[in-house]
């Protein structure tokens, strides 16, 4: 089986994803601790939950962009063939 190498551009704008979704998971609980006047320590015993659904908006926007390449290759190919 061939080896499977990921470029440091690639594996950096992954990390950005991830970055952002945890950041507005993480604002999300700030926001309901504060909305619902919730002790601060929920800050941190929700944790699990905001990592939970970082996860979730990682393979929500995985899945919108694996459509977006899918339909924009099934473009591509549609423009090729009729030229």
């Amino acid at each position: 089986m061939k080896p499977i190498t990921l470029s440091p551009t690639v594996i950096a704008r992954e990390t950005g994803y991830l970055a952002a979704c945890f950041f507005v998971a993480l604002g999300a609980n700030i926001f309901a601790v504060i909305y619902f006047r919730r002790p601060a320590s929920e800050l941190f015993s929700q944790l699990g939950f905001v990592v939970a659904i970082t996860v979730a908006l990682y393979v929500y926007i995985l899945v919108l962009r694996l459509i977006y390449r899918g339909l924009r290759v099934a473009w591509n190919k549609i423009r090729t063939a009729f030229k």
